[in-house]
């Protein structure tokens, strides 16, 4: 590894971005307005950035955000600071990722490239092609977001190295939590995202 030093930085920017986002989900489901929710979102939205702009500085002084250069766990860390960043960043970082994966596919964290992929096409109004996003519906009810021919989802998956595609699991209470069951998910969990949701959905992430 040629940047270890920098890769136990981005480690721990992701551990501190997903414990604060952990927390998040926590938070806003005990406070009672819109205004107290919109207050705690924009104050991590603050600390999100903050972490953007390191990841950032980092990956211009790596070039490349390669396994041989910060390691898998490197690797990966920079992903997910980049799947919680704004748009514009997720798409900069996919085209990085695919880029790298293209020309060696054991020398980037490739499992990170279909939740960005996932990601950018729900924004863009279209279909998700790996199944990586889940939503809750006003009821409460988790749904996995439409996905372009599910029939082919999981071999798409298995081109990332991801395994087959299983019902969602809520992790941000503190406890697993299976509400639709185990095992593989199907398409009859699926549901076409309503305005509502859909601007639910993206708000956290489309800031720029």
């Amino acid at each position: 590894m040629k940047y270890p030093e920098l890769s136990k930085e981005l480690v721990a920017l992701e551990a501190a971005d997903q414990l604060e986002l952990t927390n998040l989900f926590q938070r806003l489901d005990k406070l009672k307005t819109e205004t107290q929710r919109i207050k705690v979102q924009e104050e991590t939205n603050k600390h999100i950035q903050i972490r953007t702009n390191r990841m950032q500085d980092i990956l211009k002084e790596i070039a490349h955000p390669t396994i041989s250069n910060i390691g898998v766990r490197g690797s990966r860390a920079l992903n997910t600071l980049a799947l919680h960043s704004t748009f514009s960043v997720q798409k900069q970082i996919l085209e990085i990722y695919q880029n790298i994966f293209s020309k060696n596919p054991l020398n980037v964290y490739a499992q990170g490239i279909p939740p960005l992929v996932d990601k950018i096409m729900i924004i863009e109004e279209r279909k998700q092609l790996f199944g990586s996003q889940w939503s809750v519906s006003s009821n409460g009810k988790p749904f996995l977001i439409e996905v372009r021919d599910f029939e082919g989802v999981n071999q798409r998956r298995a081109e990332y190295r991801l395994e087959p595609i299983q019902k969602c699991v809520i992790l941000s209470v503190g406890a697993d939590k299976y509400p639709l069951g185990r095992g593989p998910a199907e398409a009859s969990d699926q549901k076409e995202l309503t305005n509502d949701e859909y601007a639910r959905v993206v708000k956290f992430y489309r800031r720029a």
